[in-house]
């Protein structure tokens, strides 16, 4: 019987679908709730749905929380005006089509929309519900998903003004940058020209990269305690969406800055999912964004930075995945652990043998439970009944 906390998390559909019901919702959950073990359900963020308030009512009645699931810097351009991310070059950066209703579009966190839109997002549309708390997804630059411009982000005049507050110069910045987009010097050989990798940290054997990404971790911690502290003000816990350690660092994610500022953390631990949050996805775009010309041995220096043993392209060494959830939970931070349990053929073909394996080996380390992933209602009914076997019943 599993003696972690267990969450589920329900995507009802982009802002402008509307492709659930609650019947559906009903029949999918209810198993998993009889249990008695869920202690949460995350559930966003449809503005067209009219399920919010029944699927509160049930989650209630077992005694579980209901937290709604927002983005924050990505997506909300479809309700609000928001402006995009400036790469290094001038231009917008490119979203990521994962699929309809989610599209990774990312919006500059230091303009002043890009925060206020979140509110009034909530407040023209979700106001109304009583949910328990709010789980933020998307606080975060874009990654390599997004090509190498995804990184090299954010050049509009407001974060021109804030490198200089922190003193960097935006022009060596970019100069930089173009250097890894030719391919000079270091860059032929691995990653940004990094050379470590210590408890979630990347050493680099130029210090100006530290300084951006230290910089853009401060942008993004700035405007989510903005964010976090109107929500705070109505009585609401607080979840978070973060990538994994080794891809955190690059997306303005710095897990030391979100102790104390959350009720807990949700590191997307995807093992086998070829999409964003996906760990073989985002390794394998790490590598091939940043030296495309490297090949095989870009790979092997990485894998041996990152102290990868068993490499695969669809699906990430076991070892390290439960050595970054230690990084995590080293921070002192209540970590729900995000895992892949719905199936979409050809991006996340998860089957009930790899969830047995992964919640058995996860659950070894200090989280406190799982988020069971990213969406329950795409779950084939083979992997419910391991969840329900797995999670076990009620004494």
């Amino acid at each position: 019987m599993m003696q972690k906390n267990i969450m589920l998390q329900i995507f009802t559909g982009g802002y402008l679908e509307n492709n659930v019901t609650y019947n559906a919702i009903e029949e999918k959950i209810c198993p998993l709730l009889q249990t008695g073990k869920i202690k949460g359900i995350l559930i966003g963020w449809s503005i067209k749905t009219q399920v919010y308030e029944k699927v509160i009512q049930l989650v209630h009645s077992y005694d579980a929380e209901c937290y709604l699931w927002l983005p924050v810097f990505s997506e909300n351009g479809l309700l609000e005006k928001a402006e995009m991310l400036r790469d290094d070059t001038g231009n917008q950066v490119r979203s990521y089509a994962l699929k309809e209703g989610e599209n990774f579009e990312f919006y500059c966190p230091n303009q002043r929309n890009s925060k206020e839109n979140v509110r009034h997002i909530y407040e023209k549309h979700f106001e109304k519900y009583t949910f328990d708390g709010l789980f933020l997804d998307k606080i975060r630059y874009g990654s390599f998903a997004n090509g190498i411009s995804g990184v090299f982000n954010c050049f509009c005049p407001a974060c021109e003004k804030a490198y200089a507050k922190a003193g960097i110069d935006p022009a060596q910045l970019q100069a930089e940058m173009k250097k890894v987009r030719e391919q000079r010097e270091e860059y032929q050989k691995s990653p940004l020209g990094i050379t470590g990798y210590v408890d979630g940290s990347y050493e680099f054997a130029n210090p100006l990269w530290k300084q951006f990404f230290t910089w853009k971790s401060e942008q993004i911690t700035k405007a989510l305690e903005e964010i976090i502290s109107y929500f705070r003000g109505k009585n609401m816990k607080i979840g978070v969406d973060t990538l994994s350690p080794f891809m955190a660092e690059f997306v303005g994610q710095d897990y030391k800055k979100l102790k104390g500022m959350v009720d807990f953390v949700k590191p997307m631990m995807y093992g086998i999912t070829n999409a964003p949050a996906g760990l073989p996805f985002e390794y394998a775009n790490l590598l091939q964004k940043t030296v495309p010309d490297g090949g095989e041995n870009v790979r092997n220096i990485m894998n041996h930075i990152l102290s990868i043993q068993n490499d695969s392209t669809t699906r990430m060494d076991k070892d390290f995945v439960r050595e970054e959830v230690r990084i995590v939970c080293d921070h002192e931070i209540p970590v729900m652990c995000g895992i892949e349990i719905n199936r979409i053929p050809g991006i996340v073909d998860v089957t009930p043998t790899y969830i047995q394996e992964t919640m058995q080996e996860l659950s070894k380390t200090q989280i406190s439970g799982f988020v069971l992933a990213w969406d329950i209602l795409s779950a084939p009914e083979e992997n419910i009944e391991m969840l329900k076997n797995m999670i076990g019943k009620e004494n």
